[in-house]
């Protein structure tokens, strides 16, 4: 992708109010750096859109559309990867914390 473009990953998901994680976040960018991946955007930054929608109603199945808007938030070069964090909530058990990685992708 060039600087500029607006990058998209669409994950399987769970419905947000299972847990509203006010201490934590639903989506993430993170960047490879000298190795490691390090979470460089959350959903606190206005350039990453978190969009769920409800896919099934009576099986509960729902998507997630996670959305970097790369043009307005001064993104480095690099290698890339999204990350979306959920919480699924069978019919009988207890709710169970689960994630969801995009491929890597490049910045240039």
């Amino acid at each position: 992708y060039s600087r500029g473009a607006v990058v998209n990953a669409t994950f399987q998901a769970a419905n947000p109010r299972n847990n509203l994680r006010l201490e934590g976040t639903y989506a993430a960018v993170e960047q490879l750096q000298n190795g490691v991946w390090t979470q460089v955007r959350n959903d606190e930054d206005w350039f990453l859109v978190y969009t769920w929608t409800r896919t099934n109603w009576l099986l509960g199945y729902s998507e997630v559309t996670i959305s970097w808007e790369t043009a307005g938030d001064g993104a480095a070069a690099g290698t890339y990867r999204i990350k979306y964090y959920g919480d699924s909530k069978p019919l009988i058990g207890s709710i169970t914390a689960f994630e969801g990685t995009s491929n890597n992708f490049t910045l240039v």
